[in-house]
């Protein structure tokens, strides 16, 4: 919690040591390699380590409690699906386009195999998707799990949840992005 507080102060060293302590901490915890509070260490941590463009090690540690998650819960949990995304927002912002498309993929069949196809989770998964082909040049598939996402959001979280205005940011992206000012301009407004 700690490691939050200074995370969101801008403070990241302090925010990267209560981080690595918690997780020598939670290694100690037997069996660490199949502890669940061992694997949200290593996803803080892989947040952090995305956040401030340490890639290779946030890679290293999202996989890392990508395989704890699957080793505990199996390869369709939530927890798992969470993995996918968040390797697959690493990867995109990496420009490794085709890797994130197979993550948020596969985290968006998850998400519909536990029949949460209208949950938020399932709209962070469409969005997430939307993103990479935004990112990646495809409009029209972007804009395609935006508006899954907003309809989700919509009816799940009402339209003055941030999730829904981040939505509403990425869908004028693309807007902007095919030269439809109007329709950027409109939901930028």
């Amino acid at each position: 919690n700690l490691g939050n507080l200074y995370k969101s102060l801008g403070q990241f060293e302090k925010a990267t040591s209560c981080y690595l302590k918690a997780k020598e901490i939670r290694a100690k915890q037997e069996p660490f390699l199949q502890h669940a509070d061992y694997a949200a260490s290593c996803n803080i941590l892989a947040d952090l380590y995305a956040e401030t463009a340490k890639y290779k090690d946030a890679e290293d540690l999202y996989k890392e409690a990508m395989q704890i998650r699957k080793n505990n819960l199996g390869a369709f949990s939530g927890d798992y699906a969470e993995s996918c995304n968040n390797l697959a927002t690493l990867y995109a912002e990496e420009k490794k386009y085709e890797d994130a498309e197979k993550y948020a993929l596969q985290a968006k069949i998850i998400w519909d195999s536990l029949a949460t196809a209208q949950s938020p989770n399932y709209g962070i998964s469409s969005n997430n998707l939307g993103d990479i082909y935004l990112k990646w040049g495809k409009y029209d598939t972007a804009l395609h799990y935006f508006l899954q996402a907003r309809n989700i959001w919509k009816t799940q979280l009402g339209e003055d949840h941030p999730f829904y205005n981040v939505n509403t940011i990425n869908m004028a992206r693309v807007f902007s992005a095919t030269n439809e000012n109007e329709k950027a301009d409109s939901l930028y407004k």
